[in-house]
């Protein structure tokens, strides 16, 4: 006996949406991404595995002081996607998408304007985050969620990033650009959990 036309869409839509919640993997770990984990990624407001400063979470969105060393020589440019694995709903929510960082920049200072495009210290262009917004977003978790984990991710590439004029690219439309130019990568991951009063 078949089923009726209607089940088997239903059937077909849930099982579509089951395996997108499921699918949590960060950029670094997408095939498009795969290369030495080669960069070291510190941050000077915060420790690998260490609580994100309340400055640069909830109440407040900006962005944190982030380094980086060890790119190899060939490098192009630099590209830096932050996200949350952690967040329901999101396979994973992006906080913060910058590329066309040149390879002679070796820190982003914090506090990094919400445009598209940057001028100082540095010129570089920032996308979309899961909010819709243009550069950081604040971690911002559920009360009563156990620590969520924010990676740091620093990519370093063979080319520059070919944008049309005002395009802001979304974490996917950046990583399908990176797709077998990423040379070396690293990543720094920060927790953080809201107070429940």
């Amino acid at each position: 006996m078949s089923l009726p036309k209607f089940f088997i869409v239903a059937a077909s839509i849930l099982a579509a949406v089951g395996c997108q919640s499921q699918d949590k993997k960060i950029t670094a770990q997408k095939p498009e991404t795969d290369a030495p984990q080669t960069i070291q990624v510190e941050s000077s407001a915060f420790a690998d595995g260490q609580p994100i400063p309340r400055r640069y979470a909830t109440d407040e969105n900006v962005s944190p002081p982030l380094s980086w060393s060890n790119i190899p020589n060939d490098t192009r440019s630099v590209a830096v996607i932050v996200e949350d694995p952690d967040a329901e709903g999101f396979a994973p929510y992006v906080h913060w998408v910058i590329y066309n960082i040149p390879p002679s920049v070796k820190n982003i200072p914090e506090n990094r304007p919400h445009t598209q495009k940057l001028r100082e210290p540095f010129e570089a262009d920032q996308g979309k985050n899961s909010a819709r917004e243009i550069g950081y977003f604040r971690p911002d978790p559920p009360k009563g969620d156990k620590p969520h984990h924010y990676h740091f991710e620093v990519y370093a590439l063979d080319r520059v990033i070919q944008t049309k004029e005002d395009e802001t690219m979304t974490r996917d439309e950046l990583a399908k650009q990176m797709d077998g130019h990423v040379l070396a990568k690293g990543q720094l991951v920060g927790t953080y959990q809201r107070a429940s009063d």
